[in-house]
């Protein structure tokens, strides 16, 4: 995240806005800046910037930043994709749609899209859950701090149910990386010569070495005086 001047006006913003339920949709609008942009649209890395503003005020507007700061708890993504359409120009109006769409006892699944004029450019799915130090925190539990007790999740989609076959099939990749036997170490290259330390003349015994392998020394040319007369 380095929308850091556009995060604290959105969680102000937030905190002034109705309160949300967990099935609610939360609803944002950007404002394409410069510097979201490369040459005409929004840069990719850029739309999951908008993706973590979108998510934390659907955060915020559902009570759970107040738990959050209680516990030291903070927000960490598993799992994101985006498929495009189109891309967003330059200073245009972004809206952004954020839904939650089931949880487990470890992770939150949301679904977030993308508009522009009333059409959608980006579809984009993230897995996060909630962390505080080295613990994962229950998403369950605090939907019953938030004021949701006992609330059940949905029932998972199917784009959830094939998005998580992906994220194990990556896992087990993963895995099998990490058991992989370390490599050789890597070969320490010789530094290039200097041309300091070759003599104008010729090479010396200490560096002829080197001078077989650098064109630019000159060597010492004979003389057409030391010809031996017959």
């Amino acid at each position: 995240m380095r929308l850091r001047l556009r995060l604290l006006i959105f969680l102000i913003w937030a905190l002034l806005r109705p309160r949300l339920a967990p099935s609610d949709e939360s609803v944002i609008s950007l404002r394409v800046l410069p510097n979201d942009v490369d040459l005409k649209h929004v840069t990719n890395d850029r739309y999951l910037a908008y993706m973590d503003l979108g998510r934390n005020d659907f955060a915020v507007r559902l009570g759970l930043f107040a738990v959050t700061r209680k516990i030291g708890a903070y927000p960490s993504v598993r799992f994101s994709c985006l498929r495009f359409r189109r891309g967003a120009m330059l200073f245009s109006k972004v809206e952004l749609r954020t839904r939650l769409l089931c949880w487990d006892a470890e992770a939150a699944w949301f679904e977030q899209e993308f508009f522009v004029h009333g059409r959608s450019i980006a579809l984009g799915y993230c897995c996060a859950e909630m962390r505080s130090g080295r613990e994962n925190i229950s998403i369950a539990a605090l939907l019953d701090v938030a004021g949701y007790p006992g609330l059940r999740s949905p029932e998972v989609p199917e784009v959830v149910a094939q998005l998580r076959v992906q994220v194990q099939s990556m896992h087990v990749h993963q895995q099998r990386h990490d058991q992989r036997p370390p490599g050789p170490p890597p070969t320490r290259r010789r530094p290039a010569p200097s041309r300091r330390s070759f003599s104008p003349t010729g090479p010396t015994p200490l560096n002829s070495r080197w001078a077989a392998q650098a064109p630019w020394v000159r060597r010492p040319q004979p003389s057409r005086s030391s010809k031996v007369s017959g």
